[in-house]
């Protein structure tokens, strides 16, 4: 957390057998505790007997996917979702970037970010939807429902999730109704489900 912390333990193992890595972490006030990494060695020439699906992490996870995945409120940290997929699966390798290709270890989940999930036999990436988040800042604000206005009046376009973003009343069309819907969202008036 913290880049005032001191790490000592850590470097290059040869990883061919089973072992344990204690690693030291020293805070800036003088605070020590030492963590084991246990590596239990696989052999690869062994077959993989984990024929788990993404799909089934999703579903377990309690995460709605299509081809977005979306039902993530407002201002969720990216923690929370690994953490729901790991709970789900805890072999499952998942990877957050945002938009531009930037890998993201902490921080707020928003409309344009990429999950990946890798599991021994399958691995999908899936782009992030926050209903109302149509400009991919993790807020719904007047931007948003400005960006809402323009598009269905045609002055700009939206693409992929940004637009699924938009359509919160999820009738596959980017309307006035959408409009109202996050005017009224970032007015105190009503909420998005």
């Amino acid at each position: 957390v913290s880049d005032k912390a001191k790490l000592t333990g850590t470097g290059n193992y040869n990883v061919s057998q089973d072992k344990s890595i204690k690693v030291k972490v020293t805070a800036q006030n003088g605070a020590e505790k030492t963590y084991t990494i246990n590596i239990i060695y696989q052999n690869t020439d062994a077959p993989i007997t984990d024929n788990s699906t993404v799909q089934e992490v999703l579903n377990d996870a309690g995460i709605k996917n299509g081809k977005h995945i979306s039902g993530i409120a407002i201002g969720t940290d990216i923690k929370t979702i690994k953490t729901k997929i790991t709970n789900a699966k805890d072999n499952a390798i998942v990877t957050l970037t945002s938009n531009n290709g930037t890998i993201k270890e902490s921080g707020t989940i928003v409309t344009g970010d990429k999950v990946k999930i890798k599991l021994p036999k399958e691995e999908k990436t899936y782009e992030i939807v926050i209903y109302g988040d149509v400009n991919g800042d993790g807020k719904i604000s007047a931007s948003d429902y400005a960006k809402v206005k323009n598009t269905f009046l045609g002055k700009v376009s939206l693409n992929d999730s940004f637009k699924e973003a938009a359509d919160v009343n999820k009738d596959g069309k980017v309307t006035a109704s959408d409009y109202a819907k996050i005017k009224n969202n970032f007015l105190g008036k009503s909420a998005i489900v």
